[in-house]
């Protein structure tokens, strides 16, 4: 489901086990990976994170302005997402 970002960047509050990761990409609304934000680029969030701002090579904003509509895919490899925020 696409939705219209509140801002620029996604800050995550997960938890991974050991060896666990999570790995996000940033699509438009038709699914097709922003520039720079594919699954690929995405540097992976690990450990316990509060409020920690998604990253990928290259910057960590999703490339796109405020009020863009933009799906959100998830990759989780023995993780917990809590919750999303966005500034």
């Amino acid at each position: 489901v696409a939705f219209v970002l509140p801002g620029r960047k996604v800050l995550i509050n997960a938890v991974t086990q050991r060896a666990g990761s999570i790995r996000v990409e940033a699509c438009d609304v038709h699914g097709i990976a922003l520039p720079g934000r594919s699954l690929e680029k995405a540097l992976p969030v690990v450990g316990d994170q509060y409020r920690q701002p998604l990253s990928w090579q290259g910057g960590n904003d999703l490339g796109v302005d405020a009020g863009t509509p933009v799906m959100l895919r998830f990759q989780l490899h023995k993780a917990t997402i809590f919750g999303l925020d966005f500034e």
